[in-house]
């Protein structure tokens, strides 16, 4: 009887290697797959924090332009630089604040436009409009 089994395998002794090679392959793809899925939500869960810092900065430079505002009726906006020490990031800001007068008479708009990482390839950019 074991004769027998060591003939079976005997005759077929490339049998072992490609069912090692085909699971390594297997395990290959599964690891390329992975891989790629953690780099994308990487990707993903940084450019979402640079939306966030854009949306938040656009925020905090309406409220700078505003108690400028108060503080200088003549004020007519500015291009706030905003380093990446600033920022706790590899990364800075450019903040264009522009004062605009509109229709309604005393009414004025502030506009902050927002550039993150404005060198790099590809720039995160926010713009928020607020009336008062």
């Amino acid at each position: 009887m074991r004769q027998q089994r060591r003939s079976k395998l005997a005759q077929r002794p490339g049998f072992v290697m490609i069912a090692v090679l085909v699971l390594l392959v297997v395990t290959a793809a599964l690891a390329t797959g992975w891989t790629t899925s953690v780099l994308q939500g990487r990707r993903q869960a940084r450019l979402e924090l640079k939306q966030r810092q854009a949306e938040r900065l656009a925020e905090a430079a309406v409220a700078r332009a505003v108690a400028r505002l108060y503080a200088e009726p003549d004020y007519v906006g500015e291009v706030w630089q905003v380093s990446a020490v600033q920022l706790g990031q590899e990364y800075g800001a450019e903040v264009q604040i522009t004062i605009d007068a509109t229709d309604s008479g005393d009414a004025q708009r502030v506009i902050a436009q927002v550039a993150l990482s404005p060198i790099a390839d590809s720039p995160v950019r926010h713009t928020v409009s607020h009336r008062f």
